[in-house]
């Protein structure tokens, strides 16, 4: 995991270093997050948040890359027997967006993340919260999915939609294979912007 993270990070350092026109920003926002089965069943939707930093990287003509850095509060909630379980998925999310930029401030951007969970905890009825982290895989694979609009001023608004596409769950034959989806809208501010 270690030579994952320090390969993203000279990747990013190298792009950052020989591109021509790169942009530093914060983002933040909240967070929609439901946990999807192979046996058809979804979880009700969790509010979380998510918050980070990101690099936009101008390549040519409209298009730019956005490596992005976020910590993500996921998970799912199931209700059943007037019991209510909240599964807290804690994600240190690592997407590499591309993006095609039209001349109004819009963008469309898609492309892989990586995220790697920090901690898992489960409550039920709002105690008895449990370590959980066991039964779940400490790297998660998706695929966001958006748009944005971005100001002169640097201010931007940023909504996309995460579909999980590697199997988190790590009991025993691994199955029902368990997926992430997270539905994001955040605010974003680029430091320097000056288109």
């Amino acid at each position: 995991m270690k030579k994952l993270i320090l390969s993203c990070l000279a990747f990013l350092s190298l792009g950052a270093a020989t591109a021509q026109d790169v942009h530093w920003g914060i983002k933040g926002g909240f967070n929609a997050a439901m946990l999807r089965n192979s046996a058809g069943n979804e979880t009700e939707l969790k509010p979380g948040f998510h918050a980070g930093g990101l690099a936009h990287i101008h390549l040519i003509d409209n298009f730019a890359l956005q490596p992005e850095l976020f910590y993500s509060a996921q998970g799912g909630k199931t209700i059943s027997n007037n019991n209510e379980t909240n599964t807290n998925l804690h994600y240190l999310n690592l997407p590499v967006l591309a993006q095609y930029m039209f001349n109004n401030g819009f963008r469309i951007q898609a492309g892989p993340q990586i995220g790697l969970l920090l901690k898992a905890r489960q409550e039920v009825n709002d105690n008895n919260e449990s370590n959980v982290i066991q039964y779940y895989r400490t790297t998660d694979f998706s695929l966001p999915v958006g748009v944005s609009y971005v100001g002169r001023s640097g201010l931007g608004i940023d909504v996309r939609w995460a579909f999980g596409i590697s199997n988190i769950n790590d009991v025993g034959n691994r199955k029902p294979e368990v997926q992430n989806s997270v539905g994001q809208i955040g605010l974003f501010y680029l430091l320097h912007q000056g288109h």
